[in-house]
């Protein structure tokens, strides 16, 4: 029997089988994948139709009546409606609850307080039904909120984007002197620094912080907005050499936006370069030392731009060594940094350079004309330094930098006044036996990029350029300062160790003293007397060492200015007696439906405030010490003296507006409080709150 090649007739219906029983399981597979496919397409359809109807909620025009098509707010109810889309009939319905917010919850309940006649709020539940492949009904539902506030028209939005909002308009409270001082900065707006903080770890010579902020603001009828605040702080750390590299910052650089009249800041480059670290413990330093040790190493390479001190190329590393500086290439070594806050976040910004340090007693600046001076004065120093700056730059650009080899030519503040001003034309202070407060303030000017003075300081070719573009603060340098005495036994001088205040509103020169004059005997001797005043010496170091009140560069140390006080001391003997006044003033936020009138302590009590005495004897002050913290008067004189002292000052009711007075035979005595109540106050609808009192609060 011969065989034969080929395939049986069996074997060919077992293949046919096979294919068919594969070939109706890929039919069932892709009929039941169009079926998910169209299911979930109708899904889709549902979702996107409830997720318009909330659109279309929230897209009213008014919130009682409205324009067609839209719907008010007040109006939005419960309804229904159907839609075909795809061969497929879908029903949309949707339930709306008004709410109300009570004690913190929402609820349907309607609080009796409450006075509108819509909800604060409309909670909206969409059910989109529809049927499936097997007619099986399905649903979905979509919940939202919408609350009483208005949609954009459409002359608000153009190509779809919304015309950009006004600036949020934020209540400013001025400082006072002779804390602080504002100063005009050329295009309707002030700047003014608050005053500096000092917080200390581990003892008085550890680690410090110094913050404090520098406002802009405008003051618009009574009252002021702020439109930028600049919040700086500056540290004094231990660190050490790593010897290694990582990625760190370069100093901030300055900016400004021509449309908001403002100058800011933005972040350095980030790039790889050399960096410290912290010596011993984070916790046992500043927070800010862990940045400051490792960020602040300059780069060469990268200009002007790469140094933290422009003006000092060759920044080294010293070690204290008793009250010297030691220089130190590896181990440990003292740092002080500068950093802004930008975008959140505390960056390294440019090492502070001291451009005038002054000095005058408590009560100078209290005088209109005295104020007046100054302000103007730092008008000048801050102007003269962006000149010495322009003419010293030139030739330089940002990338070839290179430090100049003249210095600017700066007046002292009294020499700038007995050529420029009247008034006072010296800080010199003529006073009695007894203790007085001094002051201490100092202006700062940033070393600024050659590219910012020419494009923005001094564009367009101006010679005398705006304050607004300049970077710079007038700093209260008081507690920072180290003060000094020629002769102790006439009159000494405060200059304890840095410490944290802890109390900054009400006492803030009670932590630590430094710049309180104790005039001990008089100055005066001989037949007729002459006068042969002593001298009081304030000293800041320059650069971040001043700020910090301690050295950690010998160049701080070479470059650090002096003030110096002529005091002249009487001869006769003198009591004094002293008393709080208190002080309210209106302060009005919001307005129509939301206007609220406050309450609150006044901005500067002794501005504007007459003083009076009837004895040639004896002289009276009243003293701003602190804001908000309670002013204080204080009158001294020839012992026994009798006298009546009054306050008056135009638009506040003063209670009691006169007292009679004996100074003590010897030593200070107390006398009763005053309480001054700005009229408006009194009398402003709404009624302020807390409700204010004419009578004093404060036991003597």
């Amino acid at each position: 029997m011969n065989k034969q090649k080929g395939f049986g007739l069996l074997e060919i219906l077992i293949t046919l089988v096979l294919l068919g029983v594969g070939v109706a399981g890929l039919v069932s597979l892709a009929r039941g994948m169009l079926s998910t496919a169209r299911e979930g397409g109708r899904y889709e359809i549902a979702m996107r139709l409830a997720e318009s109807k909330l659109d279309e909620f929230r897209n009213f025009n008014e919130v009682r009546t409205s324009t067609p098509p839209l719907t008010a707010y007040k109006d939005i109810a419960t309804g229904s409606g159907s839609q075909s889309l795809s061969n497929d009939s879908y029903s949309v319905n949707w339930t709306v609850t008004n709410q109300f917010l009570n004690s913190g919850v929402w609820s349907t309940t309607q609080p009796a307080t409450y006075l509108y006649d819509y909800p604060e709020r409309k909670r909206i539940v969409v059910r989109v039904t529809w049927n499936d492949n097997d007619g099986s009904g399905r649903y979905l539902e979509l919940a939202g909120a919408i609350s009483p506030t208005g949609s954009f028209t459409s002359d608000e939005t153009g190509d779809g984007l919304v015309k950009p909002r006004e600036n949020p308009i934020v209540d400013y409270t001025k400082g006072s002197v002779p804390d602080v001082v504002a100063v005009a900065l050329g295009n309707g707006s002030n700047k003014e620094t608050s005053k500096p903080l000092p917080h200390i770890s581990g003892g008085s010579s550890s680690s410090r912080t110094i913050q404090f902020d520098t406002a802009t603001y405008q003051t618009i009828g009574s009252g002021s907005q702020r439109q930028s605040v600049q919040d700086t702080a500056t540290v004094y750390c231990s660190c050490t050499f790593s010897g290694g590299t990582g990625t760190a910052y370069l100093p901030a650089r300055p900016y400004y936006i021509e449309s908001d009249d403002l100058q800011y800041w933005k972040s350095g480059t980030q790039l790889s370069k050399s960096v410290g670290g912290l010596k011993g413990n984070a916790n046992q330093q500043e927070t800010l030392c862990s940045t400051c040790c490792r960020e602040h190493y300059d780069v060469s390479t990268q200009g002007f731009a790469g140094y933290y001190a422009p003006l000092n190329t060759s920044r080294g590393r010293y070690q204290t060594s008793g009250s010297s500086l030691v220089a130190a290439s590896t181990g440990d070594y003292m740092d002080a940094c500068r950093f802004i806050r930008i975008d959140g976040f505390y960056r390294p910004a440019p090492d502070w350079r001291l451009a005038s340090l002054t000095s005058f007693s408590a009560s100078f600046l209290n005088d209109a004309t005295n104020l007046a001076n100054y302000q103007a004065y730092v008008a000048y120093v801050v102007t003269e330094h962006a000149k010495w700056q322009k003419t010293a730059f030139a030739g330089t650009t940002d990338s070839s930098w290179s430090v100049p080899n003249s210095s600017p030519a700066i007046q002292s503040f009294n020499s700038w006044l007995a050529a420029n001003r009247a008034g006072d034309s010296t800080t010199a202070l003529s006073t009695s036996i007894g203790s007085r407060q001094l002051i201490s303030r100092g202006i700062y000017v940033d070393i600024m990029p050659p590219s910012y003075l020419s494009d923005e300081v001094f564009k367009g070719g101006v010679t005398e350029p705006i304050l607004a573009k300049i970077t710079f603060q007038d700093v209260n340098m008081t507690l920072l300062s180290e003060w000094s005495s020629s002769d102790a036994n006439k009159g000494t001088v405060t200059s304890q160790p840095i410490a944290t205040i802890v109390d900054p509103d009400n006492n803030y020169y009670g932590t630590y003293s430094r710049g309180v004059l104790t005039a001990k005997s008089t100055t005066f001797s001989g037949t007729p007397p002459v006068d042969s005043p002593i001298t009081i010496t304030v000293k800041s170091y320059q650069g971040n060492s001043g700020v910090v009140g301690s050295p950690v560069l010998p160049e701080d140390v070479t470059a650090a200015m002096t003030s110096t006080m002529l005091v002249s001391i009487q001869n006769q003997p003198v009591t004094s007696i002293h008393g709080i006044v208190e002080c309210l003033q209106l302060k009005t936020t919001g307005n129509g439906n939301g206007l609220k009138n406050s309450s609150v302590s006044c901005d500067a009590t002794s501005i504007g405030l007459t003083v009076g005495v009837n004895n040639a004897n004896v002289t009276c002050q009243v003293l701003d010490l602190g804001k908000p913290a309670k002013p204080n008067y204080s009158c001294s004189g020839v012992p026994g003296s009798s006298f009546t002292l009054t306050l008056s000052k135009s638009g506040y009711q003063i209670t009691p507006a006169s007292q009679t007075f004996t100074l003590p035979a010897s030593g200070t005595s107390v006398g009763g409080c005053v309480m001054m109540v700005q009229e408006t106050l009194l009398t402003a609808s709404p009624a302020a709150t807390p409700t204010p009192t004419t009578t004093c609060t404060t036991v003597p």
